[in-house]
């Protein structure tokens, strides 16, 4: 009868060990995914408060949730007809007859649509703060579906561990990109650029996970890409100086180029890129927007 006792108080424990065996491991898991979307710094998205933008906003969140990015803020963006006597009067230095403006009207709402931003991160001082546009997804989100569509019908042809794998991939390397920011002066990064399905201009220095952007660097699009940025308070509060102090006629992609000719700011672009989407470099893609055809541009409209 003892020996039975005893058994049955050795099972007993034993699967009260393994439950908590399990629930210590559940919580593990769940801390993980809680550090990698807490390790994000703020991030602010800039969109519109039109149907098109709520509809791509939707499709954005989809994507940044299944690769666990869940805390972020919205920047609304100031549209170049129906904001613009805001836009003349919060920015009037913004100057919308300069030719880059009126051959791309959207351009000059976008660049305004980023002081403002600039105007939010330098009042919450912001140690690292970070830009995003409203159509940007972790690579490889079309590639598994996460965006509820894919190119190609990629999704059918990967399993479910494939799929994890990408998201997997992608999160190590946001994570270390962002625990090796390079520290110089003003420093801003960039997480990528529109390649147009061609090599990157910036050389590349092996085992580092940024380059600094040269001086005389080519850019396709004329600068480093504005999908997703992360700055400096540093580089904020230059910025803003330079801002109060000139005229504007560059759209952003050309402006930052120049703040980084003129030392305004030391750009730094990630050193891999983990893109399917070839149109794009880095660690970002955009939805709908691809080499040979391209969807998603409603900036002029």
């Amino acid at each position: 009868m003892n020996k039975l006792v005893l058994v049955c108080v050795a099972i007993v424990v034993i699967a009260s060990i393994l439950g908590l065996v399990a629930f210590i491991m559940m919580m593990m898991r769940n801390a993980a995914s809680e550090k990698f979307t807490n390790s994000t710094i703020p991030i602010y998205i800039t969109s519109l408060n039109d149907p098109v933008s709520k509809k791509r906003s939707a499709t954005q969140r989809q994507a940044l949730g299944k690769y666990g990015i869940n805390k972020y803020k919205y920047n609304p963006a100031l549209h170049w007809k129906r904001d613009a006597a805001k836009i003349s009067s919060t920015f009037p230095n913004l100057n919308k007859a300069a030719p880059h403006f009126v051959k791309r009207p959207g351009a000059y709402g976008l660049t305004a649509s980023f002081l403002q931003f600039l105007k939010t991160a330098h009042k919450n001082k912001h140690k690292l703060v970070a830009w995003m546009e409203d159509d940007v997804i972790p690579a490889g989100s079309e590639t598994i579906g996460a965006t509820g569509a894919t190119k190609g019908d990629k999704k059918s042809q990967l399993g479910a561990d494939k799929h994890k794998q990408i998201i997997v991939n992608f999160q190590n390397e946001y994570k270390a990109a962002l625990r090796n920011l390079p520290v110089h002066n003003n420093d801003v990064y960039f997480f990528g650029h529109t390649s147009y399905c061609e090599p990157t201009p910036t050389s590349v220095a092996s085992g580092d996970s940024f380059v600094r952007i040269a001086r005389d660097a080519k850019y396709k699009a004329g600068g480093p890409g504005t999908s997703f940025i992360i700055f400096s308070n540093d580089a904020v509060v230059a910025i803003q100086q330079w801002v109060r102090k000139n005229d504007i006629d560059l759209p952003i992609d050309m402006l930052f180029m120049k703040f980084i000719r003129d030392e305004v700011i030391t750009g730094w672009e990630v050193n891999r890129s983990i893109t399917h989407n070839h149109m794009f470099y880095g660690l970002f893609e955009q939805i709908d927007t691809y080499c040979d055809h391209r969807k998603n541009n409603t900036i002029d409209n």
